[in-house]
């Protein structure tokens, strides 16, 4: 059997880089560091009865991602880098329409949008016929 002898520098280089080790892994990169984005949520309704619409398509320029809203019209984007941004939502039978708005950093933004029906479209014609 052999024996394998360690000489005190040995040691001391050993120790050396495990603390080196220790101290990249513990650096200020670590999950408590602060977020440098926000979200932006709101709710899409008709402008005409204030009632809230499903399904539409809520974008930013620039772009973030797009969402649909749910049955209540209410929408979420997260992770948004701080910035100003235009929010413009769309759906079939509703003229588009948008809001300007600036995120900053760990909060919410809140952007409502009401769209008015678009009367002069076919689809709305089909609709009131």
């Amino acid at each position: 059997m052999h024996r394998i002898f360690f000489t005190h520098k040995s040691v001391l280089l050993l120790s050396a880089v495990a603390f080196i080790i220790i101290l990249v892994n513990c650096s200020s990169d670590s999950p408590t560091k602060t977020s440098d984005t926000g979200k932006i949520q709101g709710k899409i309704y008709n402008a005409e009865n204030g009632t809230a619409i499903g399904k539409a398509l809520v974008v930013t320029k620039p772009p973030t991602s797009a969402v649909t809203t749910d049955t209540l019209g209410a929408y979420e984007i997260e992770n948004v880098e701080t910035g100003r941004y235009h929010v413009t939502a769309l759906k079939a039978g509703y003229d588009s329409a948008g809001v300007n708005i600036s995120v900053s950093a760990g909060n919410t933004t809140i952007a409502d949008i009401s769209l008015l029906q678009d009367t002069s479209s076919a689809y709305y014609s089909i609709l009131t016929q």
